[in-house]
C-alpha cells in the first residue's frame, strides 16, 4: 500500500526537481480519477491513463508497477507521451528493497529523458527510508492524529524533508497551531516542488496570527494569481490600507470577473 504510493510521489518529486517540470500532485490525481469514475483499487490499463491524463490537461501520463521480495525487487515504468500521441519504450529498475530511494532516483532519471523543457538538475539523494515511509503513510492515513505523529516522525531525522514539512505544517493549520505550521514552513526551500504552496500557506498562518503586515508582505511576493491578490488585499485592509486593499481585488476580479 504505501510503497506504491511512495514510488510514486518520489518519482513526481525527482522529476520536479531534475527538470522544473509541472506535476499533477496525489490530491489532482484523486479528484480526476473520482470524476471519470476510476476506483482508486483499480488496476489503470495504458487506455485509463490516457483518459485520466486528457482529464487533467496533462501533456504525458506515467504509470508503473512493482514485483518481487525483500532482496530482489523490480520497479517498470512507462510514459505516454499525450502531446506526440505516442507511447515511449518501457523503463526498469532492479536492486534491494532497501535500496529503494536510489532505485527511484536512477528511474526518474531515466524518464526524464523524455522532457527536454530545461536542462537536468543534479539530484540530492532524497530522505531516509524511514523518514520517507513514514511521509507516505501519513498520506493515505485517514487519522488527523496519527497524520500529525508520522509526519513529526518522518522531519525528526530528516529536518530537510520539503515535501514533508510541507504536509506537517498543513496538518498544523488543520489543528489551528498557526505558529507551529510557520516553523515547520521555514524549512521548505525555493526550489522545492511545495514552496509556493508553503508561501501561500505562511501568508494564511500569519492573517491568522493577526500578524496582518508579514501576511501581506508574503502575499505581495508571490505570483499575482487570484487567490493570492484576494488575500493581499485582505491583509491590506485588516491593516486599514483599503485604497491598496480595493486595487489587489480588482486585479484579482480582472483575472477571474465570476470569483467569489
Amino acid at each position: 500500500d504505501w510503497l506504491g504510493e511512495g514510488v510514486s510521489e518520489l518519482v513526481l518529486d525527482r522529476l520536479y526537481t531534475a527538470r522544473n517540470l509541472y506535476v499533477f500532485d496525489r490530491e489532482e490525481r484523486i479528484a480526476a480519477s473520482e470524476r471519470i469514475g476510476i476506483p482508486s483499487s483499480a488496476v489503470i490499463s495504458r487506455a485509463t491513463d490516457m483518459r485520466l491524463g486528457w482529464s487533467l490537461g496533462a501533456d504525458a501520463v506515467i504509470s508503473g508497477s512493482m514485483q518481487g521480495d525483500h532482496d530482489h525487487f523490480q520497479i517498470d515504468a512507462r510514459v505516454v507521451d499525450l502531446a506526440g500521441v505516442r507511447i515511449s519504450g518501457d523503463y526498469s529498475v532492479t536492486g534491494k528493497l532497501d535500496d529503494v530511494i536510489r532505485m527511484v532516483n536512477d528511474l526518474a532519471a531515466d524518464l526524464s529523458e523524455n522532457f527536454i523543457s530545461a536542462p537536468q538538475t543534479p539530484l540530492s539523494p532524497g530522505p531516509g527510508v524511514s523518514a520517507f515511509e513514514n511521509y507516505i503513510r501519513s498520506l493515505i492515513t485517514q487519522d488527523p492524529q496519527r497524520r500529525l505523529a508520522l509526519l513529526n516522525d518522518a522531519v525528526r531525522p530528516d529536518p530537510n524533508y520539503p515535501s514533508a514539512q510541507y504536509r506537517l505544517a498543513a496538518a498544523y493549520l488543520f489543528e489551528r497551531n498557526y505558529k507551529a505550521s510557520n516553523l515547520a514552513l521555514e524549512n521548505v526551500p525555493p526550489g522545492s516542488r511545495e514552496y509556493l504552496q508553503a508561501q501561500f500557506l505562511r501568508g494564511l498562518n500569519h492573517y491568522r496570527l493577526g500578524e496582518f503586515s508579514a501576511a501581506s508582505k508574503v502575499f505581495a511576493a508571490l505570483p499575482p494569481t487570484y487567490d493570492v491578490l484576494v488575500n493581499l488585499g485582505v491583509s491590506l485592509a485588516a491593516q486599514g490600507d483599503g485604497a491598496q486593499a480595493l486595487l489587489a481585488w480588482s486585479r484579482a476580479s480582472s483575472q477571474d470577473p465570476l470569483g467569489s
